[in-house]
């Protein structure tokens, strides 16, 4: 659900009728789940209190990623300079270069709570507090399912287990990436095949490192030892800056150090551009007047005008008094139309 191409929601024209399915192309449908993932925002059509709440926390999102990429570009800046400086010579050691390191180190572990886990560590933009681990799990990657028999499998995720899910060869990757999520979905767990048949799984940002240090499966001897749980290997996806990698206790580790800054200015010059972008977008169509809205008030109006006109006294004595102190200008601007 991310927000690097803002979409809408789309629609189904009511009214027409599906044409009938045999039972079993509805349940290859269940199974195989959506063709495509659900957008996180809809910035048209009608809105409603709930969407527009949902609307304020993502413009507040976005302000905190602003103000978290700037400050962060400022920090690597320094920290450019210093190792710059370090290899000119004209640093003696790498004293003045540790604590510019560090401190862009210590800031940058703020990112999830400093951009209301709207931002994860790929750097990609997402909804408000939808910001995710991926990671994949050894043995049930494209190559694994397809290589071993039929098995059914359990997980268990801080202590609590999944439903059964049954493998079988054959299954294409997004079958079996839409059973394992109907299992592990529950547990915190997403899982989904991604355009190459691999098997992507995900958490929570805030519940990765549970989740990275609980789960465990258990097999019937074929991918996972039978009738016991054991831990699953995990390749968890590599963030796109990581500080703690970096060194500056050498020239060597100074130069390598200094051409990860630099790649990661370039990302964060891409983050704060599709930031600035999304909120723009989202200011733009929070301010714009609801066109449906709009036009069902205004053939409301038109229909009470002509009904007024044509109506008795009696019909007019029933509908004045809850029409008292209703002004035109007061109208508009609860409709939004002013």
């Amino acid at each position: 659900m991310q927000i690097s191409a803002i979409q809408a929601r789309g629609t189904t024209a009511a009214g027409v009728a599906a044409a009938p399915r045999s039972a079993a192309a509805l349940a290859s449908e269940r199974e195989a789940g959506p063709a495509s993932s659900t957008p996180i925002l809809s910035l048209t059509g009608d809105r409603g209190f709930g969407q527009r709440e949902g609307l304020n926390r993502q413009a507040s999102a976005l302000q905190l990623t602003q103000a978290f990429t700037g400050r962060a570009q400022a920090l690597l800046a320094d920290l450019k300079k210093g190792v710059g400086d370090a290899l000119a010579g004209q640093q003696m050691s790498d004293s003045g270069v540790q604590p510019q390191l560090q401190r862009f180190a210590d800031f940058w572990q703020t990112r999830p709570s400093a951009t209301d886990g709207s931002v994860d560590g790929a750097l990609r933009l997402v909804g408000a507090g939808e910001a995710r681990q991926g990671f994949r799990v050894r043995g049930l990657d494209t190559s694994g399912v397809a290589a071993a028999g039929a098995e059914t499998l359990q997980f268990s995720v801080r202590g609590r287990l999944s439903a059964r899910v049954s493998i079988e060869p054959g299954l294409s990757p997004r079958v079996v990436g839409r059973r394992l999520d109907l299992a592990l979905a529950p547990l915190g767990v997403r899982v989904a095949a991604d355009a190459d048949g691999v098997l992507q799984f995900s958490a929570a940002e805030a519940d990765w490192p549970a989740v990275r240090d609980s789960l465990q499966v258990k097999g019937e001897g074929r991918r996972y030892p039978t009738g016991q749980f054991s831990r699953v290997r995990i390749d968890a996806d590599a963030a796109a800056i990581r500080p703690d990698t970096w060194k500056v206790d050498s020239p060597a580790a100074q130069r390598q150090t200094l051409r990860a800054v630099v790649l990661a200015g370039q990302a964060l010059e891409t983050l704060q551009s599709t930031t600035d972008s999304a909120l723009t977008h989202l200011a733009a169509d929070v301010g714009a007047p609801d066109t449906g809205e709009a036009q069902r008030a205004q053939g409301l109006a038109t229909q009470f005008e002509t009904q007024a006109r044509t109506a008795s006294f009696a019909a007019l004595a029933d509908v004045l008094p809850a029409t008292r102190g209703l002004t035109r200008e007061r109208v508009s601007a609860l409709l939004g139309l002013a």
